[in-house]
């Protein structure tokens, strides 16, 4: 929890999960032995503070829900159709940021559209094992070992022959190949 609280990323509380799994079962153990215990005393004080303890519960999930439920959200969606049917043949695609990748690589990996175009994370580069996946994975795609430069420049040289197209999508959606 510590380290989470410091570590300075927009996912981060994804960290807090066992601190948050652990407090739910502390809340609930403690919730179960106090229904127990209003129980003994007299019974209908325990089903009524089970009725409560569940209808806390239920009424918020029942008022936020609709605010959750992302199952008809297509924004990811268009976004990877649109860039794709944009994205000139062969071309390799540098992305930047986790929305435009992560919509990429499913687009790519898992729906296997466009196989002609080579999906690479711009951060990643710098890190043997990533270009290393990237040369077992893109065969046709010239990957070298050394930087002379920026990496997507050196990307860029390396492979003269394939149009160079960046995709990024914090707050809103950029797209644009050279």
């Amino acid at each position: 929890s510590i380290f989470s609280i410091g570590y300075n990323s927009t996912d981060s509380d994804v960290y807090l999960i066992p601190a948050f799994m652990a407090y739910a079962l502390w809340v609930g153990l403690g919730a179960a032995a106090f229904i127990q215990w209003l129980q003994r005393r007299k019974a209908w004080l325990g089903i009524l503070a089970g009725v409560l303890v569940l209808t806390a519960l239920v009424i918020p999930a029942i008022i936020h829900y609709p605010a959750i439920d992302v199952s008809h959200d297509r924004t990811a969606e268009a976004y990877g159709t649109e860039l794709l049917d944009s994205t000139p043949a062969d071309a390799i695609i540098f992305t930047e940021g986790d929305k435009a990748t992560f919509t990429l690589w499913y687009f790519h990996f898992v729906l296997h559209q466009r196989p002609d175009v080579a999906v690479v994370v711009t951060g990643l580069l710098p890190y043997d094992w990533y270009r290393d996946t990237l040369s077992s994975t893109y065969s046709s795609l010239s990957v070298p070992g050394v930087a002379n430069g920026p990496w997507g420049a050196t990307m860029i040289q390396a492979n003269p022959d394939r149009p160079a197209c960046i995709a990024t999508y914090q707050d809103t959606a950029e797209f644009s190949c050279q």
